[in-house]
């Protein structure tokens, strides 16, 4: 896979403290696909980085499949892997490792909903925030085959929120938290009872073993045999 390391150097502040953000992939048109790149974070001390993103509200269709995104949050850091606002934004076999989030699906700068908007076939291991993120995201959002571990949230969504979400065919295991609230900043606490999310088949219990050796085709994906290997998540649409 073709490696992205990213050497941004954002304007300097004026307080070498002051949070910075620089990104990857800026797109600023409709109908992009992205496959098959291997993303690393940026060496940049308190940045937060974002490999791909899409903010415009006038764009559509949007698919980023069997890309990864390895991050290190003390020395090559991913703050947001993958975020863009709109409709027909898609990610499918892609693997986060260690990033602050994974796919955010934003809102946009006049809260426009995305609709046929999906996450699926993803695998997700230690985020330090979620595994997902949706603001204002329409409940046609789908959301299967993916596993979610080691992380602070699951879920993360906007306050005010309360879309009922269908979570199909997953294995959700061994994060902090289910769902919270958060801004650009990071979260702000859980959801109560007014957030509710259907669930079909889906597995909340078990330890995933991943493939952890890096000369590895199978890199970070589940080991055959083992809980979760069947279910298709990583970047292989064929086994």
């Amino acid at each position: 896979m073709p490696v992205i390391l990213s050497t941004e150097n954002p304007k300097n502040p004026k307080k070498p403290d002051v949070m910075t953000e620089t990104y990857g992939i800026k797109i600023k048109i409709s109908h992009v696909t992205i496959r098959g790149l291997k993303f690393l974070g940026s060496p940049i001390f308190k940045n937060m980085y974002a490999p791909i993103e899409r903010i415009d509200q006038g764009l559509e269709d949007l698919l980023v499949t069997q890309c990864m995104f390895i991050g290190d949050k003390d020395s090559f850091d991913i703050y947001c892997p993958v975020i863009a606002t709109g409709h027909n934004f898609v990610v499918e076999h892609c693997i986060f490792h260690n990033c602050h989030a994974s796919a955010v699906f934003w809102d946009g700068l006049e809260g426009i909903s995305g609709k046929n908007n999906a996450m699926r076939y993803c695998i997700v291991d230690g985020g330090f925030i979620s595994g997902v993120w949706t603001c204002q995201t329409s409940d046609d959002f789908e959301f299967h085959h993916n596993i979610v571990t080691n992380t602070e949230y699951f879920w993360m969504r906007k306050r005010g929120d309360l879309q009922r979400y269908k979570i199909k065919e997953c294995i959700i295991a061994g994060n902090k938290y289910w769902s919270g609230y958060g801004t650009s900043s990071g979260p702000t606490g859980q959801t109560g009872d007014e957030v509710r999310y259907e669930q079909i088949e889906v597995i909340t219990k078990g330890v995933l073993a991943f493939e952890t050796n890096k000369m590895s085709r199978n890199y970070m994906h589940i080991l055959t045999g083992t809980t979760g290997y069947n279910l298709g998540a990583g970047l292989f649409k064929n086994k």
